[in-house]
C-alpha cells in the first residue's frame, strides 16, 4: 500500500468520524426534545387527572345532596298523603285504615323447590 491509499483511508475515517459526532449530537438533540416533549404531556396528563378528580368530588358531593334531598322531599309528600288519606276516611265517618288488596302471588313451578303442604 502506498502512502496516497493510506491517507484516502485516514480521510475517509477522520470524514465518518466526523460525521458520527454530527449524529449523535443531533440524537442528543432529539433525546432532549422528546424529554422535555414527554414531561409537558406527563404534566398535562396530571393536571387533567387533577382536574377530573375535582370535577368528580363535585358531582358526588352534587349527587349526595339531590339524593338526601329527594329522601326528605319523598317522606314529607307521603307523610302527606298519609295525612290526606286519614282525614278523607275521618271525614266519611271511617276510622279503620285502609285495606290493601293482597298481590296474588306468582305461581312458580320447579322441582328443586320444596311442595308446600295445603
Amino acid at each position: 500500500m502506498n502512502s496516497q491509499s493510506f491517507a484516502d483511508q485516514a480521510n475517509r475515517l477522520v470524514t465518518e468520524n466526523q460525521n458520527l459526532r454530527v449524529k449523535s449530537d443531533n440524537d442528543d438533540k432529539t433525546i432532549y426534545l422528546m424529554k422535555e416533549q414527554y414531561d409537558g404531556l406527563s404534566s398535562s396528563v396530571e393536571a387533567m387527572r387533577n382536574k377530573h378528580d375535582r370535577e368528580m368530588h363535585t358531582l358526588r358531593t352534587e349527587r349526595d345532596r339531590a339524593t338526601r334531598a329527594f329522601k326528605e322531599i319523598d317522606t314529607v309528600l307521603l307523610q302527606a298523603a298519609d295525612l290526606i288519606m286519614q282525614a278523607l276516611r275521618a271525614r266519611q265517618g271511617d276510622g279503620a285504615p285502609e285495606q290493601i288488596p293482597e298481590r296474588p302471588m306468582a305461581l312458580v313451578n320447579d322441582s328443586r323447590l320444596p311442595t308446600p303442604h295445603i
